[in-house]
């Protein structure tokens, strides 16, 4: 028998063309969202120094052995990662641009014809709730470093699982 033909598998189908083409936008847009947060530092980007030409090796004789170091280097960790997140505003230029709203009730459902009810941040596979002690916002990775409201929407949805 052709399961083509049947309802069900092209509803199936549709639904996983769906999120195929969900995901690899959502892979695309990394790159870019991670450029995002770029722009707000406005200092010039100066080229590397070029290397000091390589030192002729010293003949064994006078070569040491370091000293031990007596203690471990601290570790720190990048600035970024202990930075306070802050909620995702609609205006900001990658959010304007994927439709993302704090609420998915105000979202243009002429505009973005993909929406429909039921669809929020809470129950999408990128929403990341234990990020925050925030009630109703958490991490999505399409907006790094930024919260997200549980309740809103953007055209990036995919449904979790």
């Amino acid at each position: 028998m052709n399961n083509s033909s049947h309802p069900d598998s092209h509803e199936a189908s549709s639904s996983r063309r769906r999120f195929v083409k969900l995901a690899a936008s959502g892979a695309m847009l990394i790159p870019i969202v991670s450029l995002g947060g770029c722009s707000e530092d406005k200092t010039p980007v100066t080229p590397p120094t070029p290397a000091a030409p390589a030192q002729p090796p010293k003949p064994a004789a006078q070569e040491t052995a370091p000293a031990p170091d007596p203690q471990p280097a601290a570790t720190t960790q990048p600035a970024a990662a202990t930075a306070p997140m802050v909620k995702l505003e609609e205006t900001d230029p990658v959010a304007s641009s994927l439709g993302y709203r704090n609420s998915a009730a105000d979202v243009d459902r002429n505009q973005f014809e993909k929406y429909q009810p039921g669809q929020a941040c809470a129950n999408c596979v990128l929403f990341q709730p234990e990020a925050t002690a925030e009630a109703g916002w958490g991490a999505c990775s399409i907006y790094p470093g930024k919260l997200v409201n549980a309740d809103g929407w953007c055209s990036v949805y995919a449904p979790k699982a």
